[in-house]
């Protein structure tokens, strides 16, 4: 590895040490440079630069929170945290500041950076597009990206810094002194690591779990209920300065051996966590909801045997194998990290595939990190994971839940009406064929294709002097108005105001008797255009939002009378969130509803029964969901679910009570949705 100013260690470090994700900054690309530089010398100028400070660059249409900055530029070491400081330069960044070496950096980023010197030597062999270097990544470093944006970002910053120039059919190549950065860079060498990663977990010996824990995951296996009744929420634990989660967890558990009465625990926790009391009493209530405490007296508490099995023996993998018993998408993460690395989108797969409707990132984020100090999973960049050896090796002897939306999915899959059998890849299609310049009916194709995705009619037109596509908000003659949407691709991945006639939009939209008019591009260069185009009653649709759109719409669907706020310029995005949020909410609700009566057919009370009413449930949901529910939308939901169609809950004289396994409930619901999609044939 060459040497630069300063005498800087530029050693490259280990792949598994090296993040998988590649910084990007507000605003056009082609600015980056000169941003992230204007960017630099302003943090270097001040002495203190706060999480919560903003930046706005001169040529920027808007000033960015300076940890959106840190998030996207510490995990290549450029930033980093400071608890005095605030946000401060590394060593790199400093160096690159004073030299603007295009060298230098695109040497941190390879030193710290998965596939960024290696994408330059695929380029070496050949030249190749997004979409091919994507598989070779894949293909001889095991990476999972089912996206091409992340070779999208390292080929946009290797042509930002002279590396490597576009050229016909959309292919990359290395330029000359890309060709003298690649030697002196140390590579790594394709299929070695992924060849051990792959067979690590085959060969691996993990303890073998006590009695007590082992028949937990034995029930879990035999009894179809205690799935159903595994809690959606960890809960708040106390960590000391510098400690861990498994740490932490083993002090509390410790302090119940034998028992701790609720006095105790809180002074302990002052005293060692230096946390308020309604903090340590939250805490307590965590400890129980993950199988370490149950009451033992009045305001005392003991460590479960399970708990105590786990600290005799001290693994933290039969603390995770108990937690999994307990908490939902626990042993789920591990099933789904590598495909979806990202926290938040495993916080959308635990929402809508696994019914954790109650889900929130706090949750996530401490599942992740119970697995990282247990050394299942492995942080690939912030806030990215992908499971180890030892996780996947784990994951085979977990009992799982079953997704949500399989369940449903094989029932209905044959009567289900769609375009479209693959959400992701309609998706990647949109993705790649808005920056397909050369092609723009293949971007025409990809929006007609989300727009059939979401269930609404989309006719591609095309062609001089006519709009792109035609979409009828609705179902064949009952619609809820009519949009033309006019598809601007760019190789740049953002539309300029020169690039659009306001004026032939409106008259496509005459032409095609349309209440709606939109416009779909990979991202629009904002200031005036934002305003010409609502002063037109234009919408500006990028690829971004068409892509939330349509997954929102499979796991959140609203009606034709309410999508047609997509169309809506100005105000009609926020009327989206507003009713999405609605529908999340009651979604939640039913699953928290379900929950607790779930929980009371398991506890059965003598004088009670398992029953329920309406005041019950809020009180046992209360805190569960913001704003706190009324007893009103509770009733209104015990109501329907114990109908006579629906018949999930009996209903007696002392409330609502569960007769039957929330699957069979379940199984009822998705031969209604038989039946219903059956209707469109």
């Amino acid at each position: 590895m060459r040497e630069k100013t300063g005498g800087i260690d530029l050693s490259l470090l280990p792949w598994q040490s090296r993040v998988g994700s590649m910084p990007s900054l507000p605003g056009p690309s082609e600015l980056w440079i000169d941003q992230l530089a204007a960017l630099l010398t302003h943090l270097q100028e001040n002495d203190r630069n706060d999480l919560h400070d903003t930046f706005q660059f001169p040529a920027g249409e808007r000033a960015t929170k300076l940890s959106s900055y840190a998030d996207q530029l510490a995990p290549c070491q450029l930033l980093r945290r400071d608890k005095t400081r605030g946000v401060v330069l590394t060593d790199y960044a400093a160096a690159w500041v004073k030299t603007h070496d295009a060298e230098l950096l695109a040497t941190v980023f390879h030193c710290h950076v998965r596939y960024f010197g290696e994408l330059l030597r695929h380029l070496s062999e050949q030249p190749a597009t997004v979409g091919r270097l994507r598989e070779l990544a894949n293909d001889d470093f095991v990476l999972g990206w089912k996206s091409a944006d992340p070779v999208r970002r390292r080929a946009k910053w290797l042509r930002l810094l002279g590396f490597a120039d576009e050229i016909q059919e959309n292919k990359l190549r290395i330029t000359e002194a890309g060709e003298s950065l690649l030697a002196g860079l140390e590579l790594q060498e394709p299929g070695v690591l992924g060849k051990h990663e792959q067979d690590i977990g085959d060969v691996c010996e993990l303890p073998q779990p006590g009695p007590v824990i082992a028949h937990l995951l034995a029930d879990l296996t035999e009894n179809e209920d205690a799935q159903a009744v595994r809690k959606p929420v960890f809960g708040y634990v106390p960590i000391g300065g510098g400690g861990s989660q498994v740490e932490s967890l083993m002090r509390l558990t410790s302090l119940a051996i034998p028992m701790v009465t609720t006095s105790g625990f809180e002074s302990m926790c002052r005293t060692e966590f230096g946390v308020k009391s309604s903090s340590a009493r939250s805490a307590l209530t965590m400890l129980r909801n993950i199988g370490l405490y149950e009451p033992c007296g009045r305001s005392e508490f003991t460590a479960t045997a399970a708990a105590r099995e786990w600290v005799e023996g001290g693994s933290s993998i039969d603390l995770v194998r108990l937690v999994h018993t307990r908490i939902r998408f626990v042993g789920e993460f591990l099933l789904n990290v590598d495909e979806y690395p990202r926290v938040s989108e495993l916080l959308g797969v635990a929402v809508s595939e696994y019914g954790v409707e109650s889900a929130v990132l706090n949750f996530m984020q401490r599942i992740a990190r119970l697995l990282k100090e247990a050394d299942l999973i492995t942080e690939t960049g912030f806030s990215r994971y992908s499971s180890t050896g030892v996780g996947r090796a784990l994951l085979k002897e977990l009992p799982l839940a079953k997704p949500v939306s399989s369940i449903a999915m094989e029932d209905i899959a044959e009567s289900v009406v769609t375009e479209v059998e693959d959400l992701d890849a309609v998706i990647e299609e949109l993705r790649q064929a808005s920056t397909d310049s050369q092609a723009p009916q293949r971007f025409e194709d990809a929006i007609a294709a989300c727009f059939l995705a979401m269930g609404l009619q989309a006719e591609r037109i095309g062609g001089s002097g006519d709009t792109d596509v035609v979409v009828d908000i609705g179902f064949r003659s009952v619609t809820a108005g009519r949009a033309i949407v006019d598809a601007k691709s760019s190789a740049s991945g953002v539309i300029t105001e020169k690039a659009i006639n306001l004026h032939a939009i409106a008259e496509h939209r005459k032409k095609h008797d349309a209440e709606y008019m939109a416009i779909v591009g990979p991202s629009f260069l904002h200031g005036r255009l934002d305003q010409w185009a609502t002063e037109s009653g234009v919408v500006l649709l990028s690829v971004d939002q068409l892509a939330a759109l349509v997954r929102r719409q499979h796991v959140t669907p609203l009606s034709p009378n309410e999508l047609r706020h997509a169309f809506v310029a100005e105000t009609g995005w926020s009327q989206l969130e507003s009713l999405w949020a609605a529908r999340d909410r009651q979604r939640r609700l039913v699953s928290l509803i379900m929950g607790s009566l779930a929980r009371e057919a398991l506890e059965f009370d003598e004088v009670l029964g398992t029953s329920l009413d309406a005041v019950s449930v809020y009180r046992a949901i209360r805190d569960s969901v913001h704003p706190r529910p009324s007893t009103k939308e509770i009733q209104e939901i015990l109501d329907f679910l114990s109908s006579d169609l629906m018949g999930v809950l009996t209903h007696n004289a002392n409330g609502y009570s569960l007769h039957e396994s929330p699957m069979t409930s379940s199984d009822r619901l998705v031969s209604f949705a038989s039946a219903i999609a059956a209707a469109a044939n």
